[in-house]
């Protein structure tokens, strides 16, 4: 029987620990609509609808948007941000997914959960470390890595089958990758 309720433990605990992060991060400030009760029920909703069908997790799914989307409306005069609101979804979405693959949802979870908890350092990245140039290069990295590699076809060509284009352009998000890792390092680290 316990081994029937694992997905809604995952769902309800992933919710709880995203849930208390947001309190944490939020501590000495306003009220929020939602707090870690709110994004357990969410996590367990999830479990719950996606338990049914497909259906009644989309259809879910919508209704905890519009819900959230009312909150936000509410709150948008006090609160300039929609993190929140948007980790709420998440859990609710990360639930659906403990159905059928709880170890990816409690993975992902964790990822939610650093990224909601690294708000001042990635603040201070974006705001006073990087400079507009090493967003641009950055941008043109993830695009010839994202972008343009997976397009590529991956099977041999020209004299002889020696030629993958894959492969090649495999190369070129190497060195470029090397490459950019290495500038910030020095920048990091210092020459």
């Amino acid at each position: 029987m316990l081994a029937g309720l694992r997905p809604y433990l995952i769902g309800t605990a992933l919710g709880l620990g995203v849930g208390l992060e947001r309190d944490w991060s939020n501590r000495g400030g306003e009220q929020q609509a939602t707090g870690s009760r709110t994004f357990a029920l969410l996590g367990l909703a999830g479990v719950l609808t996606r338990s049914l069908s497909l259906t009644f997790a989309v259809v879910g799914a919508g209704i905890i948007g519009a819900l959230l989307v009312a909150g936000y409306v509410r709150t948008a005069g006090t609160d300039k941000g929609a993190t929140t609101e948007t980790a709420a979804f998440a859990v609710f979405l990360l639930g659906v997914v403990a159905w059928t693959d709880a170890e990816l949802a409690v993975g992902l979870a964790v990822m939610v959960a650093v990224v909601l908890a690294s708000r001042a350092p990635l603040h201070r990245l974006a705001r006073e470390v990087v400079t507009e140039t090493e967003i641009t290069d950055a941008l043109r990295f993830f695009v010839i890595a994202f972008v343009v590699l997976p397009l590529l076809p991956d099977r041999a060509m020209g004299p002889y089958g020696v030629l993958n284009p894959s492969r090649i352009w495999l190369l070129v998000v190497a060195v470029t990758g090397l490459g950019w890792v290495g500038y910030v390092a020095v920048r990091a680290l210092g020459p």
